[in-house]
């Protein structure tokens, strides 16, 4: 399902492709434009933004993309450009995840996750290992068109719930999650501006106190500006700005502001096929 709007972009009328989430691939879930193959990300512990001698670098993040955006690598380095942790992901041939196998090489350790489908191609579960030991299992409930309705994360004996709801246009706009004696633990409401990006997330407590948010700017060619997020019950706050984009949209300079003081920043290079 693809919703079609007619809206207002530069003065320029265009149309506005909304996307249900269950139809989204990897790269839109995560915001990404273009045919991406390769997403190099160094990230920086920093006092200041504006010396580039007061940055030390805390690692770097290597993300490997298929043609129809798929992640196919992810691999973890350290400062010291050692390797730290690798995953690797395996599809069918419907382009479906299958399994994902990862390595922490600090730990010695190693995880994997399986995934199973539904006669239509839907998921509906997924198991969870380290080393070779089931940590825990997830299974999912579908409407008509693959979005997650419901979740049941199984952990031993205990199982969290999750009820999800959606717009008119398949975009996620509630998540109840539930605790293991089957009461309202918290619920995420989400909002979207006209061209169906997220720009509120709230969380709510069972007593519906707003607990902690997160609010998303974006200019006028729906690059993103900025994302603030406060956590209301242990006073963190977050304030990320993003001042510089590429030609396809995505952004490549970040700069994250913790309660005020605590600089970090993120530098990314992407490569297109």
């Amino acid at each position: 399902m693809t919703i079609m709007l007619t809206g207002c972009k530069d003065k320029k009328k265009f149309e506005i492709v909304i996307i249900p989430d269950a139809q989204k691939t990897q790269l839109e879930r995560a915001n990404l434009y273009g045919k991406i193959k390769i997403i190099k990300t160094n990230s920086y512990n920093t006092h200041s933004k504006d010396s580039l001698d007061n940055q030390h670098l805390v690692s770097t993040v290597y993300q490997h993309f298929s043609a129809d955006g798929s992640l196919l690598k992810l691999v973890i380095l350290n400062s010291n450009n050692d390797t730290i942790r690798k995953r690797e992901v395996q599809y069918n041939d419907d382009g479906k995840e299958i399994s994902w196998n990862e390595t922490e090489y600090q730990y010695n350790r190693k995880s994997s996750c399986l995934f199973r489908y539904d006669m239509n191609g839907y998921i509906s579960s997924e198991e969870y290992y380290i080393q070779d030991t089931l940590y825990y299992t997830i299974q999912y409930k579908t409407d008509g068109i693959g979005s997650i309705i419901e979740m049941n994360k199984v952990k031993q004996d205990i199982t969290i719930k999750n009820i999800l709801s959606y717009n008119e246009n398949g975009l996620l706009i509630k998540n109840n999650e539930y605790d293991p004696y089957g009461k309202l633990f918290k619920y995420i409401v989400f909002e979207y501006d006209n061209y169906g990006d997220e720009v509120n997330k709230k969380v709510f407590n069972k007593s519906n106190s707003l607990i902690e948010f997160t609010f998303t700017q974006y200019d006028q060619k729906g690059r993103v500006q900025k994302i603030l997020y406060e956590n209301l019950e242990h006073g963190l706050k977050d304030t990320k700005t993003y001042s510089q984009h590429d030609p396809k949209g995505n952004w490549n300079f970040e700069i994250q502001i913790s309660n005020n003081d605590t600089l970090f920043l993120r530098k990314r290079e992407i490569t297109y096929y």
